[in-house]
């Protein structure tokens, strides 16, 4: 019997929610780097410059702790 696994994804021009809880992901493949986004309902908390490597981490890390694509 074969067991789901859980497939790693990599970070995309998108918005993950978890409640009120959001993270804007701008990713910029021809510079090599994206901009992170994070809110607490729809204040923002912190903003950050990271490679496209850390933004993958970013991205699987969200989705492991419940977020979901929001559109």
């Amino acid at each position: 019997m074969k067991t789901k696994q859980m497939k790693k994804t990599g970070a995309k021009n998108n918005v993950l929610v978890k409640g009120r809880d959001s993270i804007a992901f701008s990713v910029f493949r021809s510079k090599n780097n994206a901009i992170i986004a994070f809110f607490r309902q729809t204040i923002l908390e912190e903003e950050i410059v990271v490679s496209l490597n850390e933004a993958d981490e970013y991205w699987n890390a969200a989705l492991n702790e419940g977020y979901e694509v929001a559109f």
